[in-house]
């Protein structure tokens, strides 16, 4: 991914006229409706096909051969039964006492 050339919104947002800041939310509804509108035949992350050993989804030779949707990386929806660690919750009040002490 690259930089986009212009100027952070926030910077002219005070300066544009109601009815230009009302046609610049229009363009982003409308581009926004064009994007949920895009069906998307897998979940999870993109990979290169080089980069992931068994790809659950090939994307279309059509789009592009060199990616593959490979699984996701947050673990609410794949988490990984190997990393077997105590998740909490935390059973030590010095802790949250030493805690207390620095953010009042």
């Amino acid at each position: 991914m690259e930089k986009a050339a212009g100027v952070p919104l926030f910077q002219v947002w005070g300066s544009m006229t109601e009815f230009d800041q009302l046609q610049l939310i229009r363009n982003l509804t409308q581009i926004e409706a064009q994007l949920s509108a895009i069906h998307f035949p897998a979940y999870g992350g993109l990979y290169l096909r080089t980069d992931i050993e068994q790809p659950n989804k090939p994307l279309g030779d059509e789009l592009d051969p060199s990616f593959c949707i490979g699984p996701s990386c947050d673990r609410r929806y794949d988490p990984d039964p190997s990393l077997d660690f105590d998740k909490g919750p935390c059973e030590f009040p010095a802790y949250f006492d030493s805690l207390y002490t620095y953010c009042p």
